[in-house]
């Protein structure tokens, strides 16, 4: 047949024998991709088969899977759904009863990852995120770095959200060398009763939905602020340069200190987590963290057993991981890693470096890895290729290929994925076998079960900029501070309760406002001598609220 002679083309599959419109994904796009567009040039190609929602129509065209979109069964139920979809009135076809959201849950419900593990949960991981709402006591040990009664409620409400795994926060393991005031730290010259009882509070809220609890243990070696400390521990003297020179000159670990002061506070965290009743530990190893210091030519300048070729820049994480096997048997205990993908930056870890350090955790027997990218210096959390726009996962093309590294190691993939039938896709390519949320699971902290029980098919959108990365970490932080004011009980029930609504383009315009206040009370802070506020306290009224001197117990 000549070409011209064939307008358009409409495409589907299966047989009588084999009916393929029973499709495993929300379409049949995943198996006739690639076969179409690629043959046709002039010729208009439909797809027909499986179209539901209209994030998974929109992404079938921008792919150029298919240039028409053919519904069948849909329009037997709405026969004016093409106009409802592009007048915006509904974001999918309505779910027949025999079929309600059967493919999410089948999917995302699903447990088979973690099954080697000898548990059975669900794929979404609440990723950590940093909540600086600890206690800040430097000089008493024994009160420094505490979990308040706001933590206890922040989990409270993460913990009735149907997490599959939750980690908490980062969890400093240095009382000296600290990502900001106001984290929780685990060290052993502030280990007592009252540590334990708190620490042991916050797993039991983690569980309280059947998710396993984790804590993610960092040092943040020279990214900690030089109000922390001005001389913090690092792989080498390589400082942090910032336009604010908010870090000091970093002091190179001699190799007794990396013992002594580095893989030893790993060991003993992780094993006070196991006592206090944590189901695990995830070490980080990402985002310009101590670890990853080591991990990158960038910050590694080393000439001993810690420094030179990559396997002896991995060697610190695969050592932490060997002495807390020592004291904790696997069977009863998770050892993950968050580590970087790819770093972007002149010396960064690169795609072929992140490939042989997985190879080696994969053969060391970490449990899971979660992949996520950037450092201070290249902030990578925002979309910054067009193909990364579609797919929403900030890192899912750098996940592709490291992926296949892994037989028995679960990933996870945290950073952009909003709509459900992104984490869909990314779990049908085997891109990863886990959805990790973080910003999204701060205006909805029962995400995860919406999306298991058919009522959302993405998280909200906020009106922020998605181009001003560090005002929307700003504003997670202070929904995860307004999480944190009343529990669960208090709050009869309701997780949303006193969470600003961002979608709300006149309050994200007070909140820029609120910014702009904290920054010019954050410099005045820096330049007069004072430990400065790390959050703002946002007041559904409208008014802003600074953390006020004693609220971390903070000294001048």
């Amino acid at each position: 047949m000549r070409r011209r002679d064939l307008i358009f083309v409409e495409m589907t599959g299966g047989t009588a024998e084999k009916f393929m419109f029973a499709h495993e994904g929300e379409s049949t796009t995943s198996i006739l991709r690639g076969v179409c567009c690629c043959i046709f040039k002039n010729t208009v190609v439909y797809l027909t088969g499986g179209f539901r929602k209209v994030g998974a129509m929109v992404d079938a065209v921008q792919r150029n899977t298919t240039q028409g979109i053919g519904l069948g069964r849909p329009v037997t139920a709405e026969p004016d759904l093409p106009m409802k979809i592009l007048n915006g009135s509904v974001h999918s076809a309505i779910q027949d009863a025999s079929h309600p959201n059967d493919m999410i849950k089948q999917i995302l419900a699903s447990g088979s990852q973690l099954e080697q593990m000898g548990k059975k949960r669900n794929r979404f991981l609440k990723a950590a995120m940093t909540e600086r709402l600890s206690t800040y006591a430097s000089e008493d040990p024994k009160k420094h770095g505490l979990p308040t009664e706001h933590i206890l409620n922040i989990y409270d409400k993460w913990g009735h959200g149907q997490f599959g795994m939750t980690l908490t926060a980062n969890v400093l393991v240095d009382p000296t060398n600290l990502e900001a005031v106001g984290n929780a730290i685990i060290f052993k010259e502030g280990d007592s009763s009252e540590r334990r009882v708190l620490y042991t509070q916050w797993a039991q809220k983690m569980k309280q939905d059947g998710s396993l609890a984790i804590v993610q243990l960092s040092h943040a070696g020279r990214q900690t602020p030089s109000y922390v400390n001005s001389s913090p521990w690092s792989a080498s003297d390589v400082q942090l340069k910032t336009p604010d020179n908010q870090y000091g000159k970093p002091i190179g670990l001699t190799l007794e200190q990396v013992k002594t002061k580095v893989i030893d506070r790993f060991v003993y965290a992780a094993k006070f987590s196991f006592e206090c009743g944590f189901d695990g530990v995830e070490l980080h190893g990402a985002h310009g963290y101590l670890l990853s210091q080591f991990t990158s030519l960038t910050t590694n300048k080393r000439t001993d057993r810690y420094g030179g070729s990559l396997e002896n820049r991995n060697r610190l994480i695969l050592e932490i991981y060997d002495e807390i096997r020592k004291e904790i048997p696997s069977q009863d205990f998770l050892i993950g890693l968050k580590t970087n993908s790819v770093e972007f930056q002149s010396e960064g870890t690169t795609l072929e470096d992140a490939k042989e350090m997985c190879k080696a955790y994969e053969e060391r027997g970490f449990d899971f890895v979660e992949l996520s990218g950037g450092t201070a210096e290249k902030f990578l959390f925002n979309h910054e290729r067009e193909s990364t726009k579609k797919r929403e996962a900030f890192f899912a093309e750098f996940a592709e290929q490291i992926r296949p590294v892994f037989k028995n190691t679960i990933v996870y993939l945290t950073g952009g994925f909003r709509t459900v039938g992104a984490m869909v896709d990314a779990v049908q390519r085997n891109t990863t076998q886990g959805i990790g949320l973080g910003r999204p699971v701060t205006a909805e902290p029962d995400l995860p079960k919406k999306i298991l029980n058919g009522v959302v098919p993405s998280a909200v959108k906020d009106e922020f900029n998605q181009n001003e990365m560090g005002k929307t970490i700003m504003a997670s932080c202070s929904q995860i501070e307004q999480m944190g004011r009343k529990s669960v009980k208090t709050a009869g029930g309701n997780l949303m309760d006193q969470i600003s609504d961002f979608t709300d383009g006149g309050l994200v315009a007070k909140y820029d406002e609120a910014v702009v206040e904290f920054m010019i009370e954050l410099k005045k802070d820096l330049s007069e001598g004072r430990t400065p506020k790390s959050i703002i306290i946002f007041i559904f009224v409208l008014q802003v609220y600074f953390i006020p001197r004693d609220f971390f117990a903070m000294e001048d």
